[in-house]
């Protein structure tokens, strides 16, 4: 096992989630529909509440939602529901039109993916990708 920390961001994103949880913030995981992102999307509820936070989880669907963020869903969770943040898993990484819409709203994403990345990636809170140019020495994972 590595250290975590050592992922681009890491050290940043678990800062914003631990004042959101200090701050009663309610945090929006952004999921995806297969295995892996609904695995991903059930430990990161369920560890996020048990150190506190208030959570919703969301698993797009393909046919009505796309690939990745999708900016309505962004806008009616923060317009209706009150999210004031934004945890993706296993999506994210060319979430640029959901990503700007939600920080434009004064909501911050962090990004956590493994797909491929892109040249140009999302202006996110935080990006969390083991491929991340900015990642310390994960190059032998």
């Amino acid at each position: 096992m590595h250290d975590p920390y050592l992922l681009h961001d890491m050290e940043k994103a678990v800062e914003r989630i631990r004042h959101a949880i200090e701050q009663g913030e309610l945090i929006l995981i952004y999921g995806d529909y297969d295995a892996d992102g609904m695995t991903s999307a059930s430990i990161v509820k369920e560890s996020l509440e048990q150190l506190g936070a208030e959570c919703l989880v969301y698993l797009p669907n393909r046919f009505t939602d796309g690939y990745g963020p999708n900016a309505s869903v962004y806008k009616y969770f923060i317009e209706q529901q009150g999210v004031s943040l934004i945890v993706t898993v296993d999506n994210g990484v060319a979430g640029h039109e959901a990503i700007d819409l939600a920080r434009s709203m004064g909501v911050d994403v962090i990004v956590t993916d493994h797909h491929s990345i892109p040249e140009v990636l999302p202006d996110a809170y935080a990006i969390i990708h083991p491929e991340h140019p900015g990642r310390t020495i994960l190059s032998s994972i």
